[in-house]
């Protein structure tokens, strides 16, 4: 039997941080390859897979859409999945009203959400993430000059390159590490009637799932079944998909310095203990842009942010990004903002992919 560990101590955490550093990059590299249709190490077992998922659909991945026809198509999805969750939860008894909001968080962000059932929770975590992946990376081919790409394509191969290898991986790391023999222990030493206060391994693989901002797998801890394996596995869970996307970043638009202050920009929101995913990431390639807008316009007179000249659309949909990742702290103050701010991680994609868009296919410095 595994006993429940204490705190993680200095060296603990140092060799954790150091793990997860010598897996940003190659993982970036990675997310990069695969939404440039490169050849990667799962190549040989995934492709076939996914031409098999794509014509199963009906979908042309060569067939790039216009931003508003991405947009549209993520809304409509994201949608849809909300609609199976609302029938879902009411099926289960719960009154309409609370089935209505408890759909609203967990097709917007899962983890975010009050306890709810667990193939919901699942199912919600894992489309959430591939969503907001998708739009990420066809936000960064518009700011690259790039056409935004197929949705469609874009949710499988984020689906079953990224989301589904990684989640397996994860949990099977977890399942090895402790986790069900320090369940065991925590109950043998708090739970003196029967089983109903015991956290199951069943209940806690939820979060193997659903996690903060569409990270994926135990971000939110299997509280616990603490040990040093499954507490190096948290980390790497919360904080390996938002680092890697901002190496990805800086690979995919070719400026280097830009993809190192997205990750270091990244990490900050990490160690302030927020949690960061595609839409974080949405939000400071805005904060990026607006700032670089402001300093080029003082230098040289035009506002520019990747050798690309910036319009007031570019700049408003800037800020209207970031105004929607500000909002949802405000529903503590102003209640009648919930509505906004419940799906407010979700609507943040939007004008990202209106600025991204805007600059899709236009020549560097040609204004728009």
């Amino acid at each position: 039997m595994v006993p429940l560990s204490g705190s993680p101590g200095w060296i603990e955490q140092g060799l954790n941080l150091a793990i997860l550093a010598a897996l940003v990059l190659p993982f970036g590299a990675y997310m990069a390859d695969v939404f440039r249709n490169r050849k990667t190490a799962l190549s040989f077992a995934l492709d076939p897979v996914e031409r098999a998922a794509l014509g199963l659909a009906g979908v042309k991945a060569d067939r790039s859409m216009d931003w508003r026809t991405y947009a549209l198509s993520a809304l409509s999805f994201s949608s849809l999945v909300f609609l199976a969750l609302y029938i879902a939860l009411a099926c289960t008894g719960l009154p309409a009203e609370r089935a209505f909001i408890l759909a609203v968080q967990l097709a917007a962000d899962p983890a975010h959400a009050p306890a709810g059932p667990m193939a919901a929770a699942t199912a919600a975590g894992f489309v959430s993430t591939g969503t907001g992946l998708a739009v990420f990376m066809a936000t960064v081919r518009g700011l690259s000059g790039l056409r935004v790409g197929n949705f469609w394509a874009d949710l499988v191969r984020a689906e079953l390159r990224v989301v589904l290898p990684v989640s397996i991986a994860f949990a099977a790391l977890v399942a090895t590490a402790g986790a069900g023999e320090a369940l065991e222990a925590f109950g043998r030493a708090h739970v003196a009637d029967t089983v109903p206060h015991l956290p199951s391994i069943a209940d806690e693989a939820r979060h193997l799932f659903t996690t903060p901002s569409g990270a994926v797998v135990n971000a939110a801890a299997v509280q616990f079944a603490a040990t040093p394996s499954t507490r190096l596995l948290a980390l790497l869970s919360g904080a390996l998909i938002p680092l890697g996307l901002g190496y990805s970043f800086g690979l995919l638009t070719g400026d280097r310095l830009q993809g190192a202050l997205m990750l270091g920009a990244t990490a900050l929101v990490l160690m302030s203990g927020h949690a960061a995913g595609p839409a974080v990431s949405c939000g400071l390639v805005a904060v990026f842009m607006l700032v670089t807008a402001v300093i080029s316009r003082l230098r040289t007179g035009q506002a520019t942010y990747l050798n690309r000249r910036l319009g007031r659309y570019e700049v408003s949909m800037a800020m209207a990004c970031l105004g929607l990742i500000v909002v949802a702290p405000l529903t503590a103050l102003v209640p009648a903002l919930s509505l906004i701010a419940l799906p407010a991680r979700l609507w943040t994609l939007i004008p990202a992919l209106a600025f991204a868009g805007s600059l899709s296919n236009r020549p560097a410095g040609a204004q728009g």
